[in-house]
């Protein structure tokens, strides 16, 4: 059994920003219409004047403040874009691959010297010597991102995928990859998604480390030599929960 999982990260700025959603700027203020100002029953003709002026200067603050707001809304759009890019093919890449068996745990980083194609190469090479003889490859939702992410980006990247991958009747090879996710679920269809932390720790492992979670893997991965160390890490502790839940569940 070889239990497995991949870290992502984004692609480079402007490139994430030209495969996504064009900003939308908000409408200007325009000029400003007291006949919009909305009254109520009010019928006072001071407090009348008084309203129509608070929305004046209401409408005269918006018109000054309309750069300085609309480079807010475009600044948190980018933010909320980069912080999904991982997520996708289109935007994301693979930074790391790990692997955990009997023998120990190995883990491929893209960049030193390999990238990221290579690390999907040497993946599909993997899976070809597990194919045959029959050796199970272990993850958690592999079959929801793990996979397909990595058959996206190899089409992308022109790596090319085994044509044995997609089976006839299952669309993965069930016969080498279990997904712990799918296992969980028992049949059930759209059963119970689960996380693979909570997992481990209801079957007696443990769980995420405190303080780091799966988005900050890309600025770990790029940061200091001992961020590196901690994204690493990181990737270590997913494999031994992914291994430990994969014996829990009775796969061998």
């Amino acid at each position: 059994m070889i239990a497995w999982d991949i870290e992502t990260g984004p692609l480079d700025r402007e490139l994430v920003l030209s495969r996504s959603k064009e900003f939308t700027a908000p409408e200007p203020p325009g000029d400003f219409n007291e006949s919009t100002v909305k009254l109520g029953v009010m019928k006072d003709p001071a407090k009348i004047a008084a309203k129509i002026e608070a929305e004046r200067v209401k409408h005269e603050k918006a018109v000054r403040d309309f750069a300085r707001t609309t480079a807010e809304a475009k600044g948190k759009y980018e933010a909320d874009v980069l912080e999904k890019a991982a997520l996708s093919p289109l935007t994301g890449q693979v930074l790391a691959i790990g692997y955990k068996s009997e023998k120990g745990v190995a883990i491929k980083l893209a960049g030193t010297p390999e990238s990221e194609a290579d690390l999907i190469s040497e993946f599909w090479l993997k899976y070809q010597s597990c194919n045959a003889p029959v050796r199970r490859m272990v993850g958690h939702n592999i079959f929801g991102f793990d996979l397909p992410f990595l058959v996206r980006r190899s089409w992308l990247l022109d790596v090319a995928v085994p044509q044995n991958l997609i089976d006839r009747d299952r669309f993965w090879n069930e016969r080498v990859f279990v997904d712990t996710m799918k296992r969980w679920q028992c049949g059930v269809f759209g059963g119970e998604w689960v996380k693979l932390d909570a997992l481990s720790q209801a079957t007696g492992g443990s769980g995420k480390p405190d303080g780091i979670t799966g988005a900050m893997f890309a600025d770990l991965f790029n940061g200091s030599e001992e961020e590196k160390i901690q994204a690493i890490d990181y990737l270590k502790n997913d494999l031994e929960m992914t291994w430990n839940v994969a014996v829990a569940l009775g796969v061998r």
